[in-house]
């Protein structure tokens, strides 16, 4: 019974470590850009607040600052963007995490996740919701089986640097 006992342990100890070191499959391409807090993305001031980036043709940007949608033409020099965009968001306990706006289950440059202030970003293709507002990324409901792909956030006084 005992050695019964230790064998269910160590399995369900492995699958509970399985998913914690499951990786996102979104494509490694290069992030570096920063954004000023008190101007640019004001928007990260609230708790739930957010910031989504991403280029398009013609040297454009496309931003959406907690549901206020803007297209800016020009695209800054030396900034990268991901895969798909950048999504920052400033989590329930303060502090702020970026993924990158692709949907790891779709797997597509052109299919991004919607943030929202309740905390979730979800995938309009697949249906997937994932929790952002508690900085985890992973999915709470729909198919996919994989975190969104999480980049490094340094935050300098009234900036914020988002790199890989």
């Amino acid at each position: 019974m005992k050695r019964l006992f230790c064998v269910v342990f160590a399995i369900s100890a492995l699958c509970a470590c399985e998913k914690v070191n499951v990786k996102s499959p979104v494509l490694d391409m290069p992030v570096y850009m920063k954004v000023n807090l008190m101007n640019e993305a004001i928007c990260l001031d609230i708790l739930g607040g957010y910031y989504e980036i991403y280029p398009m043709e013609g040297n454009r940007l496309y931003v959406n600052r907690s549901g206020q949608d803007e297209v800016l033409y020009n695209n800054r020099l030396g900034e990268r963007y991901g895969y798909s965009g950048v999504a920052i968001y400033h989590t329930f306990d303060g502090r702020y995490v970026a993924y990158d706006l692709c949907c790891p289950h779709e797997l597509r440059e052109d299919v991004r996740i919607r943030c929202s202030m309740d905390g979730t970003a979800r995938c309009d293709s697949c249906g997937t919701v994932y929790n952002i507002g508690f900085q985890n990324g992973w999915p709470t409901s729909g198919p996919s089986q994989y975190p969104l792909k999480e980049y490094k956030v340094i935050q300098y006084v009234n900036e914020i640097t988002v790199t890989n």
